[in-house]
């Protein structure tokens, strides 16, 4: 007999969802109505995220795509955290990021530039 307070699983599924504050559909299973396990949510702004989730929330590996960027990489409670690469059209950033923030690695810009080190708000530190 099913326990009333069982966790509700289903395997594949599409539902209207708020993810990270973003409206949008996530495709993938579900548990007590949350994203849990890979799938990939498509926001109504066009953001795209394929990977990991964890009770509702980004956690695990995944990628990121929005209209300016790309991050593939390490997630935490809806944060990158962990080894990522980053891309948009200012930077390339590849290395640790903690909290979403990158702290170690290098970067490489446009005109060429390079730069690897400890970094604090999206500048060298050091």
């Amino acid at each position: 007999m099913l326990r009333a307070d069982a966790p509700t699983f289903m395997p594949n599924i599409t539902i209207p969802i708020l993810i990270n504050n973003q409206p949008g559909l996530y495709t993938g299973p579900i548990l007590n109505n949350l994203p849990h396990g890979e799938g990939i949510f498509r926001s109504d702004i066009g953001n795209v995220y394929a990977g990991n989730f964890d009770h509702g929330v980004r956690q695990g590996f995944g990628k990121l795509t929005t209209s300016k960027s790309t991050y593939i990489g390490e997630w935490y409670q809806d944060m990158r955290h962990g080894y990522g690469k980053y891309t948009s059209d200012a930077v390339y950033w590849e290395g640790v990021w903690e909290f979403d923030n990158f702290r170690y690695g290098s970067a490489l810009y446009p005109s060429g530039r390079q730069a690897w080190g400890s970094w604090e708000s999206g500048k060298l530190h050091g």
